[in-house]
């Protein structure tokens, strides 16, 4: 086992580096020598306050057609996407971004300029945090022990490629609302992300072009590189194949909703 400053360098981290980060903790705890959350992510920081970093801390806190809807409060609301993620942002040198849907917690020079108050229209599109860090120079995906259905970039791409789906709120059997609501008020939302089970399709396409490599260490799946070369080399997955990231299971309403509105255009 090693520790956190260790995987740090391993992977070919540098402390100017923009990093978006997801994180199994069960994972981290099979890497890191006596792993703790907190220190996990002081020592993420601690690495890359000359770069950055960022987190996501979704809450999904939609309207809801008939029950009271709860309302996101960035101070108080946890974050529903990991133990890594709801310790980050907590801490004192994090910031965390309004939108009460999708909300990314980050810290270090390299988000200075981005906006905690940011709650964009599309959550995941063109005009929030990920569309920050994917114009920042030498932005990289860091993933530990979870693969591509975790990664949130990708929904950022189907808005970026425009994806004929994008736009299609795939919730409508969820009994809510396509809004954000808050203490701050209610947001009316467009390119709401939709599921995510079938993204490992880009993952494998990824790795057999050679996009990207993952390392594994004490059997656990690492993956680290660049954001920009990513997407640029993946345009033609999105260009042709966009409907393998909508899953084939018919239970599931939001990708068949999709699809099926997908026939209509």
């Amino acid at each position: 086992m090693i520790k956190e400053f260790e995987l740090f360098q391993i992977i070919g981290m540098q402390p100017f580096h923009a990093v978006e980060g997801h994180f199994s903790f069960k994972a981290i705890k099979k890497i890191i020598k006596d792993a703790i959350p907190e220190r996990f992510c002081i020592s993420l920081y601690e690495f890359l306050k000359d770069g950055g970093i960022l987190i996501p801390t979704f809450t999904y806190n939609f309207k809801k057609i008939v029950l009271e809807s709860e309302k996101f409060d960035k101070l108080k609301t946890p974050s529903k996407v990991g133990v890594i993620s709801d310790t980050f942002w907590r801490l004192t040198f994090a910031k965390r971004t309004s939108s009460p849907t999708h909300s990314f917690a980050f810290a270090g020079k390299a988000f200075s300029d981005l906006d905690e108050k940011l709650n964009p229209n599309s959550p995941l599109g063109l005009e929030s945090p990920l569309n920050y860090l994917f114009n920042l120079e030498n932005s990289h995906i860091f993933l530990v022990g979870v693969n591509f259905t975790s990664l949130s970039f990708i929904h950022f791409l189907e808005v970026y490629y425009k994806v004929p789906y994008c736009d299609i709120f795939p919730w409508v059997n969820y009994g809510i609302y396509n809004i954000g609501i808050s203490v701050e008020g209610e947001i009316e939302l467009k390119e709401t992300p939709g599921c995510s089970k079938s993204f490992f399709t880009l993952e494998e396409y990824a790795i057999k072009k050679g996009i990207i490599n993952s390392i594994e260490i004490e059997g656990i799946k690492v993956y680290y590189f660049n954001v920009k070369e990513f997407a640029i080399k993946c345009d033609d997955f999105f260009n042709k194949c966009y409907e393998n990231l909508l899953c084939d299971d018919q239970l599931c309403s939001p990708c068949m909703y999709r699809r099926k509105k997908l026939k209509l255009l």
